[in-house]
């Protein structure tokens, strides 16, 4: 399922990653990947407010790697997006702090 769900978003077939996330989500609801990729699925349409639960499950699952610091920019995005400025430097630092050598969340932060 997430090989499809990352074909999907790489296509920019945005509404059927959402699909095929949300169809994911409902067997395997404790898949910290499947809500984060869920989360892009809707950030990418302009679902803001909807993406943001996406990510913060994405986290409290326990996310990590290169996922986890694509979901920390794209949550930090999104909460700046929806005027959460501190939520999102909070999430900047907490990326910079937990991936020192991840040079791409400082600009943000400057």
């Amino acid at each position: 399922m997430e090989s499809e769900v990352r074909n999907a978003l790489g296509e920019k077939q945005y509404i059927l990653a959402q699909q095929l996330c949300d169809d994911w989500l409902k067997i395997a609801p404790c898949a910290a990947v499947a809500h984060y990729l869920a989360a892009w699925s809707r950030d990418a349409q302009g679902l803001e407010a909807e993406a943001l639960p996406f990510y913060e499950s994405a986290f409290a699952l326990g996310l990590t790697g290169n996922d986890l610091r694509g979901a920390l920019l794209g949550a930090a995005s999104t909460c700046r997006s929806l005027g959460e400025f501190d939520r999102s430097e909070d999430l900047l630092r907490r990326g910079s702090k937990n991936s020192p050598t991840a040079q791409n969340f400082v600009p943000f932060l400057l």
